[in-house]
């Protein structure tokens, strides 16, 4: 119903004293409907990027100020298109009508600010749509199907000069979600890195043989926030410990920012504005 792991939710109640459930005979927690749609709530502003610490203690009205002002602020982004829009689109019968909205924004922002801008704001406008009852599941997966689709498209046809640096990319093992990854190829292949992609689920081992392999100048991680935070701090720390000195890591997505300044020797990338940042600090390395 909420989307959050379990070890998530504990996490939480010994740091924040949210959510605070009730206990049955058997002693398994229960959750009443006003914390699941609390945490619901929280889940859409985590998604949106903002830290575990400024959302998950604060109060219902609070929340919803400030998913008010988040939505708000995302559907500025969105300028021509609508919630609307994007809600009929996906509602439509036929997955034309959704490739047709997307295309039609492609054009008009160019690839990078579709990933950069567009992309993150539908996320949070459909994920508010699929929470509220607007939208079923599967229209959510058409969405981000669709998405995955037209960013695999878009990234073998990026041409121009690359900078030599060669960029791994995947998932920790018990990591589903690839969208973040494709979005960060997006950027990366626009700034001239080669990537290699290796898709979700590779396990330690796995990962230091694949980056000796190709020969890569950086690992590049997604952790969503379902995620468990302690075993994605225990992966990177494996993970950084196993490979070369000379090797950077970088790790994005919702269950990343919650590591942020707790890692070190791991980029953590913020937003997607951080990646040419980080790629111009590999260059003079």
């Amino acid at each position: 119903m909420t989307g959050l792991a379990k070890e998530v939710i504990r996490k939480w109640e010994v740091r924040y004293g949210f959510p605070i459930p009730e206990r049955n005979a058997l002693g398994h927690r229960r959750f009443n409907q006003d914390q699941v749609e609390r945490l619901q709530l929280v889940k859409l502003l985590l998604d949106a990027g903002l830290p575990p610490r400024h959302v998950v203690p604060a109060e219902m009205d609070v929340l919803r100020e400030m998913h008010a002002s988040m939505v708000t602020s995302q559907t500025i982004v969105l300028s021509n298109p609508t919630i609307e829009d994007v809600i009929t689109a996906l509602h439509a019968n036929d997955p034309l009508h959704i490739d047709d909205f997307l295309y039609r924004h492609l054009g008009r922002l160019g690839l990078r600010g579709f990933v950069v801008h567009l992309v993150p704001a539908l996320n949070v406008l459909v994920g508010a749509a699929w929470a509220d009852g607007r939208i079923g599941i599967r229209n959510e997966h058409l969405y981000t199907e669709s998405i995955k689709t037209l960013l695999r498209r878009e990234i073998t046809a990026i041409e121009g000069p690359r900078t030599g640096l060669r960029v791994l990319l995947t998932t920790p093992q018990g990591e589903l979600h690839t969208l973040g990854l494709l979005m960060v190829e997006a950027i990366l292949c626009l700034e001239g890195a080669r990537c290699v992609s290796l898709g979700a689920q590779l396990d330690v081992d796995e990962i230091v043989l694949a980056a000796a392999q190709y020969q890569v100048d950086i690992v590049a991680l997604s952790l969503s926030d379902r995620f468990a935070l302690k075993n994605a701090a225990t992966f990177l720390t494996q993970l950084r410990q196993a490979l070369p000195v000379t090797t950077s890591m970088w790790a994005g997505g919702a269950g990343a920012l919650r590591l942020q300044d707790t890692m070190a020797g791991v980029v953590i990338i913020t937003d997607l504005d951080r990646v040419a940042d980080a790629i111009s600090q590999e260059l003079v390395r």
